[in-house]
């Protein structure tokens, strides 16, 4: 794939939640190419203190829950992780946008809780 990305300059990825092929130029695999140095997320979260609270939709369609379970287990402390049943990408909304959906809710109330739980300790 990369040496196809290199010779023709462009690469389609496909994006899983609208369906479209999307173009990704030469700039931005000149950035994927150096990914290890810039983007190496396991190698800097731990020196970030601040707390992270990774809140996941099991169905997501864009990212695979796996991922934030993957970023959840690499920090090693002042983090928590949340998984949500049956929730999509977008928490099951649409654009424009149509009305909450009970995995929203689950997403607003799992947020405002972890807020005003770190609110209380400070």
């Amino acid at each position: 794939m990369i040496e196809n990305w290199k010779e023709n300059k462009v690469f389609f990825k496909k994006n899983n939640r609208t369906q479209q092929e999307l173009p990704q130029g030469s700039e931005f695999l000149s950035e994927v190419l150096s990914a290890n140095e810039k983007w190496n997320v396991a190698s800097i979260l731990n020196e970030i203190k601040t707390p992270f609270y990774y809140i996941h939709g099991k169905e997501d369609e864009a990212i695979p829950y796996e991922h934030g379970v993957t970023q959840f287990l690499w920090k090693k402390d002042n983090v928590e992780l949340s998984l949500i049943e049956k929730a999509t990408h977008t928490l099951n909304t649409r654009h424009p946008f149509e009305g909450e959906s009970p995995q929203l809710l689950e997403f607003l109330d799992l947020t405002i809780n972890w807020i005003q739980e770190k609110v209380k300790r400070i």
